[in-house]
C-alpha cells in the first residue's frame, strides 16, 4: 500500500522540526554507507560495523601499506569518499560528529593489515584521539605494526591546551599523500614520514554563514543573525573563534588568509610561511555552500595569495564538510623547495580511484582571455558608420523621421514602465516596464550626440534616393538588435534581438520594388522566429500575444498603423 501523507513527513522533518532527509536519525550512518556500497562495487563493508574496506584488501595487504582514516559522519565525502586506489585502503565512520567505536576501528586494522603495516591519519579530536589510539595499542599487542599520525591544521586555536588544534579540511590532503606512497610499494616508515611532513606543513582557517544541525536535534539557530559571520569554527558546528560583521567574498578571503598568515588578531597558531614559498591551496566548502559562491571565494583567495607566495595547486569543492552549513574553509600546504617539493607534489598528482578526490589538480594560470571572434555584422555596422560620417544636418535630411520615431518611442516607453511592471507581475517575473524602458532609452542614446550619432549614420549608409522610409533597411534593423540585446538583457533582450535580426535578414532578400509589403512581409517572418525560437504560442500569455495578431493583420492586407 502507498504510504499516506503523514508517512512522508517522518521522513523528511525530524520531531523538532529541523527538515532532513533522513528515515531514522540512528539509522543515518549505516543507511548512507548502504548507499557507498550499492554505487562503488569494489567497496565492502565489514560486518557488523560501520567500516568500508576495498575488497581486494587480501591482495592490497601483501603489497602495500594499509592507510586507515576516519572519525564522524556528516563531513562527507571524507571519509568513505576518499577509500580508492592511491588514497584510503578503508575508512571508520562513526556516528554523526561521534568517533566510532574501538572495535569498529579494530575491525578495519584487523582486515586490511598484513606484512606491510597499518597507518592511521587522525583528526586531533580527543574522542579520535582516545578510540583510535586504543584500537592502535590493541592491533600491536596483536603483531600488527600499526602507526599513527595526529592531524592538527586549525590556525584558529593556540597548539597549547588539553585539546590543542583542531583537524580539519587539511587530512584530506595528508590522505593524499600518504596512499599514494603506499600505492608505490614504499614502507610502513617512509609512509609515516611523508604523512607526517604534509600534516606539520599545513594550516586551516574556517568561516561560516550559518550552522548545522544533527539529525534528531533542534535546528541551529546560533548564526541566524543576518549581520554576522563567524571566524575560525570547527567542522562539527561548534562556536569559532569570533564572529564578525558580514563581508563580501573579497573581505572575507583577507581575513581567513590573514589569519594563517598571523596577521590578523586574534592570533591562535599561524604558519611559518616566508613570501614566496611553494603552496598548495584548498579552498574547502562545509556542505551548503553553493559552488557559485565557493568559487567567488576561491578566485578571492587566489588573488590575494598569488601575489605572496607560488601556487603550485589549487583545490576547490567539498572535500570535509559539517553537513549542511554554509561555509568555507582555507587550507594552505607548505611545499618545499627542489626535489623533495617536486616528489610530494607528485603524489598529489597521482591518479585515485577516491570519488571525493578531484580527476586532476588545477596548476593555476593566469585571466588571459581567448581573443573573441569578430563578428562579421557588428564589422559592417561600423564600416557603414565610418561611411557615413556626415552632420547631424545631413543624417537628419537622409534619415527623416526616424530620430523623431526614437524619441517617440522613448518617451512611450516611459510613461508606460509602471504600468507594463504591473502586468509582468501578474503573468511573469516584473521585470518586463524596467527592461523595454532600458531598451528604448538606449536606441535614443544610440543616435545622440554622446554616442556620435551612430545609429542615424548606420540608417543613413543604406539610404536610397528617392526612398523616404530606404534608412529602414538591413543594417539599421541588426543595430538595433545589438542595442536591445546589450541594453535589456534577459528574456526581454533575446526576444528583441531574434526579432530585430530576423527582421533584417527577410528585408535583405527582397526588393525594393515591393514597397511597403516588404516590411509586412517581415514583420511576419520575425514574429515566426520569435515564436519557433522562444516556443511559445498565442495564448500563452506571452509577446507572442502581441506579435502575431499584428502580423496576422499585415498578412491579411492591412495597414502598419492598423497593426
Amino acid at each position: 500500500h502507498f504510504p499516506q501523507v503523514g508517512a512522508f513527513r517522518g521522513a523528511f522533518v525530524s520531531m523538532s522540526g529541523a527538515k532532513k532527509f533522513v528515515n531514522a536519525p540512528k539509522d543515518c550512518v549505516p543507511e548512507a554507507l548502504d548507499a557507498v556500497c550499492y554505487l562503488r562495487p569494489e567497496v565492502r563493508r565489514i560486518e557488523g560495523t560501520q567500516s568500508v574496506v576495498l575488497k581486494d584488501f587480501n591482495v592490497r595487504k601483501y603489497t602495500s601499506v594499509a592507510v586507515l582514516s576516519g572519525g564522524g559522519s556528516g563531513h562527507e565525502p571524507a571519509h568513505a569518499g576518499y577509500v580508492g586506489d592511491g588514497m584510503l585502503s578503508g575508512a571508520i565512520c562513526g556516528d554523526v560528529f561521534a568517533s566510532p567505536p574501538v572495535s569498529h576501528i579494530l575491525a578495519a586494522i584487523r582486515t586490511v593489515t598484513g606484512p606491510k603495516g597499518c597507518l592511521l591519519v587522525v583528526k586531533n579530536y580527543t574522542g579520535d584521539r582516545l578510540n583510535f589510539g586504543m584500537a592502535s595499542e590493541q592491533a600491536k599487542l596483536e603483531g600488527l605494526d600499526v602507526r599513527m599520525v595526529i592531524v592538527d591544521d586549525d590556525c584558529a586555536l593556540p597548539g597549547h591546551g588539553i585539546a590543542g588544534k583542531r583537524g580539519l579540511a587539511g587530512t584530506v590532503l595528508v590522505h593524499k599523500v600518504a596512499g599514494a606512497l603506499a600505492a608505490t610499494g614504499a614502507s610502513l616508515d617512509q609512509v609515516h614520514a611523508a604523512a607526517t611532513e604534509v600534516s606539520q606543513a599545513l594550516g586551516t582557517m574556517g568561516a561560516a554563514l550559518t550552522g548545522c544541525t544533527v539529525p534528531g536535534a533542534a535546528r541551529n539557530t546560533r548564526l541566524d543573525d543576518p549581520g554576522i559571520l563567524e571566524i575560525g569554527l570547527g567542522i562539527h558546528g561548534e562556536p569559532g573563534a569570533r564572529t564578525m560583521p558580514m563581508a563580501n567574498a573579497d573581505g572575507l578571503a583577507g581575513v581567513l588568509v590573514g589569519h594563517i598568515l598571523g596577521t590578523e588578531e586574534p592570533r591562535g597558531s599561524p604558519m611559518d610561511l616566508p613570501k614566496g614559498s611553494r603552496i598548495v591551496l584548498m579552498v574547502n566548502g562545509l556542505g551548503g555552500t553553493p559552488p557559485l559562491e565557493l568559487s567567488i571565494l576561491g578566485r578571492s583567495v587566489y588573488s590575494i595569495v598569488k601575489d605572496q607566495f607560488r601556487v603550485e595547486r589549487m583545490l576547490l569543492g567539498d572535500f570535509m564538510t559539517s553537513l549542511e552549513s554554509c561555509g568555507a574553509s582555507v587550507t594552505i600546504l607548505r611545499i618545499a623547495d627542489g626535489e623533495e617539493g617536486d616528489t610530494m607534489l607528485s603524489l598529489l598528482d597521482a591518479p585515485t580511484g577516491a570519488p571525493g578526490w578531484p580527476k586532476s589538480l588545477a596548476r593555476p594560470g593566469d585571466l588571459s582571455p581567448t581573443p573573441k571572434p569578430e563578428d562579421p555584422a557588428s564589422k559592417s555596422l561600423l564600416a557603414a558608420a565610418e561611411d557615413a560620417d556626415l552632420d547631424l544636418e545631413s543624417l537628419s535630411e537622409k534619415t527623416g523621421v526616424l530620430r523623431a520615431i526614437l524619441d517617440a518611442v522613448a518617451g512611450e516607453l516611459a510613461t508606460k514602465e509602471a504600468i507594463l511592471t504591473e502586468w509582468d507581475q501578474k503573468v511573469g517575473d516584473g521585470d518586463c516596464g524596467t527592461a523595454w524602458r532600458s531598451g528604448a532609452t538606449a536606441l535614443k542614446a544610440k543616435a545622440s550626440e554622446e554616442e556620435a550619432h551612430f545609429l542615424l549614420k548606420v540608417a543613413s549608409a543604406g539610404v536610397v534616393d528617392g526612398d523616404p522610409t530606404s534608412w529602414a533597411n538591413p543594417l539599421f534593423f541588426l543595430a538595433v538588435a545589438d542595442a536591445l540585446g546589450d541594453a535589456m538583457g534577459g528574456t526581454s533582450g533575446a526576444i528583441c534581438q531574434v526579432f530585430f535580426r530576423a527582421f533584417a535578414a527577410a528585408i535583405s532578400t527582397m526588393d525594393a520594388a515591393e514597397g511597403d509589403d516588404k516590411y509586412k512581409k517581415s514583420f511576419a517572418e520575425a514574429s515566426r522566429k520569435v515564436s519557433e525560437y522562444g516556443g511559445a504560442k498565442p495564448g500563452m500569455r506571452t509577446l507572442v500575444d502581441a506579435l502575431a495578431p499584428a502580423a496576422d493583420v499585415l498578412a491579411s492586407g492591412g495597414s502598419i498603423g492598423a497593426a
